[in-house]
């Protein structure tokens, strides 16, 4: 039987506001991912149509992280753990990390 990978990653984002006298059922909408690189792709992409867009790891994975709207560009900037990376010249970044 073959396992299946459980979505680690979400990224919430703010919806497009409704024309006026519209109905919008949601204000924001979440979607669920396997891999950080998923989530920061499909954060990239929310961020061309909307300015509150979040992230982080869903529970029960550890460590959690939870990266704001305030944050989400900078997570989007760092590489990913493998890729290479001149630690020299860069700060650690400043996600929370909840245990």
């Amino acid at each position: 039987m073959a396992t299946r990978l459980k979505h680690i990653w979400y990224v919430s984002f703010e919806m497009p506001r409704a024309p006026i006298g519209g109905k919008q059922p949601y204000s924001r909408k979440t979607s669920t991912f396997q891999s950080e690189i998923e989530a920061k792709n499909f954060a990239k992409e929310k961020l061309q149509n909307s300015r509150n867009v979040n992230a982080g790891t869903l529970n029960p994975f550890l460590p959690k992280r939870v990266i704001t709207s305030a944050q989400i560009y900078e997570w989007l900037e760092i590489p990913l753990s493998g890729e290479s990376e001149d630690h020299s010249r860069k700060e650690p970044p400043s996600f929370r990390t909840l245990r």
